[in-house]
């Protein structure tokens, strides 16, 4: 039951979160005293098979069909970062990139939100400096930007990231959060509550 046109959030209730985090720091190595920007890639051999196994269930049901994870990202936020507004992808026509992501929370992810975006723009593909096979969709504006929804990512749940969006960190610590892509492409469940514009 989208409550919205656009829908850009929808929290899911995920059993096996505590073990997918605990699992998804130690796969990758991570230490407490690195607190710069990086983008981890962590391949699904790393993670507790039965672990990813729980995950697509749990995520199958959720959206109404059978998908498989192919990705998993974890974006490390400095203290207090402000990040430019993008879009995901690898090239302007977004060639086979995910609409929808499913973020999990790791670490100090409270008072941190995510920000979507109107208005318009042209893009540009950009590698992630931290991380050169990670890409994203730099903006330049004619039009906006203008903020239309603001949300605290403080638990599972699935958001758009085929629209201008940014993750601003707002603690004085290190936010790390899972992102992972599924095939088929993840879309927003009609069963469950979601919100946007």
């Amino acid at each position: 039951m989208a409550t919205v046109n656009t829908i850009l959030y929808q929290p899911v209730e995920l059993a096996c979160w505590q073990r997918l985090r605990a699992n998804a720091l130690t796969a990758i190595n991570w230490s407490p005293m690195d607190d710069r920007y990086h983008v981890y890639n962590v391949p699904t051999k790393q993670v507790d098979p039965d672990i990813i196994d729980a995950v697509e269930k749990e995520v199958s049901a959720f959206v109404g069909y059978t998908v498989a994870v192919v990705e998993s990202l974890i974006f490390q936020s400095r203290p207090n970062e402000n990040p430019v507004i993008h879009v995901d992808g690898k090239d302007l026509n977004r060639d086979g990139a995910s609409h929808v992501a499913f973020n999990v929370p790791l670490l100090n992810c409270q008072d941190s939100h995510m920000l979507w975006y109107d208005g318009e723009y042209s893009m540009a593909a950009y590698p992630t400096v931290s991380n050169p096979d990670v890409y994203s969709l730099g903006l330049h504006w004619t039009k906006g930007p203008n903020e239309v929804f603001c949300q605290e990512i403080a638990s599972p749940c699935l958001v758009r990231v085929n629209v201008p969006h940014r993750v601003v960190n707002q603690q004085s610590q290190t936010r790390m959060m899972l992102s992972m892509r599924f095939s088929p492409t993840l879309d927003f469940s009609d069963q469950h509550p979601s919100y946007g514009f």
